[in-house]
């Protein structure tokens, strides 16, 4: 053979192996259709109902901290949510609204959204973008839900497995199949609540439990949709070893997608992942593992690329990270530990992206990621995206976010405070790091 004839069959095969995979690096995508919605600015008043009650509604939910007695997102939240009904909830959430933007002028605080009030509340005449014209909102989170669909199947990530991953991602239902409940009570025996085969994701947030006090004995009733607690008192699920490695069947590769705004209206899109088994380094490895990847969307763009890996959120701007036809974030997942990585390196490490000590000697030292098993999850063939909502309007039958025990046994460090060491909770129960902006 010549070599001028080696050279172009080396040539040709290597534009073969880049015309199959589609990753381009610092592609990023063009800009993002903004949901918006119109109002006529009508006076609204206690007993007003429509779309303009609840716009109003909706832009009251973002002032303040929903959470947070006598703030206007608090009176909204606890009165029913954005329900186009002007009651004495929406009016109480107004006048603390007026109290906020006319201070110092009470005769602003009437409880009637004038056209003063308006201007500060905000009105888009702008019409919605095709495909979204549809209102619904049943996680009540001031996102049309048709438009946190779509926000998360476009822009889904392309999610690599290293090759010699054994634990592998599971559905909720497939993990709790294979799972039983118990109350782990301090210094006192475990408690069975519901027996493998009887959990599901529906009755997950349903339970209850007695804490013990003295020599053991039952006192007050607790709650698995609401108690969260410390040490080893608390609700866990207990896997069946033989469950650990997941599912290798790709139809149970699924991702649960959240979409909220920021208070400065930006939008944060997360994939979360769920593993059934963390095998990372002794004694840390642990039963449950929820992982993630996100964007941070502003005004149509990519702002950020988040990347969540051993308990901290890490970002890079959109021209560091991989992308996938120009729309699709890549996210390396690391053996064992599942932890999230911009790229993988020629050696076998993870790469950061960072600056951090620790964080570079974690991905060099311990995390392997390469290019081992595809999961593209926004393709046919996989588990598909399910949007969850929010913890107190859940969509798509995920009643499981109300769940605030553990995703797994209790570890054996927990008693020493190491709480990574035990299954997770919830992600509507995590912290800061998976609610970040």
């Amino acid at each position: 053979m010549s070599k001028l004839r080696f050279i172009v069959i080396m040539l040709c095969g290597l534009w073969l192996l880049v015309a199959c995979d589609s990753t381009t690096v610092n592609q990023t995508p063009d800009t993002i259709p903004l949901e918006t919605q119109a109002c006529s600015r009508a006076t609204l008043r206690q007993g007003s109902t429509g779309a303009d009650v609840r716009h109003a509604q909706l832009q009251l939910l973002k002032a303040g901290n929903a959470y947070t007695s006598g703030t206007p997102a608090y009176y909204i939240r606890t009165s029913g949510g954005a329900d186009g009904v002007f009651g004495s909830g929406t009016k109480n959430a107004v006048i603390a609204f007026q109290k906020l933007v006319f201070p110092g002028q009470p005769g602003q605080f009437d409880g009637v959204v004038g056209q003063n009030t308006w201007s500060k509340l905000g009105c888009s005449s702008t019409t919605a973008p095709a495909g979204f014209s549809s209102s619904v909102d049943n996680d009540r989170d001031g996102i049309w839900d048709s438009y946190e669909n779509y926000l998360l199947s476009t822009l889904a990530p392309r999610i690599w497995l290293n090759s010699n991953e054994v634990n592998y991602p599971a559905t909720v239902s497939w993990y709790l199949s294979y799972s039983s409940m118990r109350f782990s009570h301090n210094n006192c025996p475990d408690h069975e609540v519901l027996a493998l085969g009887r959990l599901t994701g529906t009755n997950l947030d349903d339970q209850s439990h007695s804490i013990n006090k003295s020599l053991c004995r039952h006192d007050y009733p607790v709650y698995s949709n609401s108690y969260v607690g410390g040490g080893e008192s608390t609700f866990f699920l207990e896997l069946q070893n033989s469950a650990r490695g997941g599912s290798s069947a790709k139809g149970n590769w699924r991702v649960y997608g959240h979409v909220y705004k920021t208070s400065a209206g930006k939008y944060v899109i997360q994939w979360w992942q769920f593993y059934a088994f963390n095998d990372s380094v002794d004694p840390v490895n642990h039963e449950g593992d929820w992982e993630y990847s996100g964007l941070l969307v502003n005004a149509g763009s990519i702002e950020k690329v988040m990347f969540f890996r051993h308990g901290n959120l890490r970002t890079i701007s959109p021209s560091e990270a991989e992308w996938v036809n120009g729309v699709h974030h890549v996210t390396y997942v690391a053996k064992g530990s599942h932890a999230q990585y911009k790229g993988a390196s020629s050696s076998g490490g993870c790469i950061t992206g960072l600056t951090s000590v620790g964080d570079i000697a974690q991905a060099v030292a311990a995390d392997r990621c390469n290019k081992g098993k595809v999961w593209d999850t926004w393709a046919s063939g996989y588990g598909g995206i399910i949007n969850v909502g929010e913890k107190s309007y859940s969509l798509n039958s995920a009643e499981w976010l109300r769940y605030s025990g553990l995703w797994g046994e209790i570890g054996a460090l927990s008693a020493g405070g190491i709480t990574f060491s035990s299954g997770p909770r919830t992600p509507s129960y995590q912290t800061s790091a998976w609610k970040p902006y």
